[in-house]
């Protein structure tokens, strides 16, 4: 049988801008975040909570602020964005809380991208070029002429 090797999952969470991540790794169930493209991102973080703590001493504050990153150790990093925590469910038995969080700032029906581009019939060179110029950059070195139908 041949051996496999798992990447280890890489964490961390901000409440207002205080890291908690070594304090709620261990009763990690699940961290779900949610990138949506016409409605406001989404972040759920479910802990265990046998020993009762999130229905007392850290119970969290409707509205706070979480900053959450996501990856593989020794690889990429997401950087999910700042959320505000919108819902605090407490589950059970056994005992258990979900955290739901939105995208802070995000103001409904509003679209994270305004703009978007038609690329046929273009070479790689005016579709590099086009987004580029959007973001307020230049191009740097040669570009072949591929056609993109």
């Amino acid at each position: 049988m041949e051996k496999m090797k798992v990447e280890k999952v890489y964490f961390k969470v901000l409440y207002d801008n205080v890291d908690i991540t070594k304090d709620i790794s261990r009763h990690l169930e699940s961290f779900t975040y949610t990138d949506h493209l016409e409605e406001a991102d989404t972040l759920d973080i479910q802990l265990e909570d046998v020993d009762q703590n999130w229905q007392d001493g850290w119970y969290p504050d409707k509205g706070a602020k979480i900053t959450a990153d996501i990856g593989i150790i020794g690889g990429p990093v997401i950087q999910c964005g700042i959320f505000e925590i919108d819902e605090i469910e407490l589950l059970g038995p056994p005992d258990k809380v979900n955290i739901r969080c939105i995208a802070a700032g995000f103001k409904k029906g509003s679209k994270r991208t305004n703009k978007s581009h038609v690329h046929e019939n273009k070479t790689l060179r005016e579709i590099i070029n086009t987004i580029a110029s959007a973001a307020g950059y230049s191009i740097v070195g040669n570009i072949s002429n591929i056609r993109i139908n």
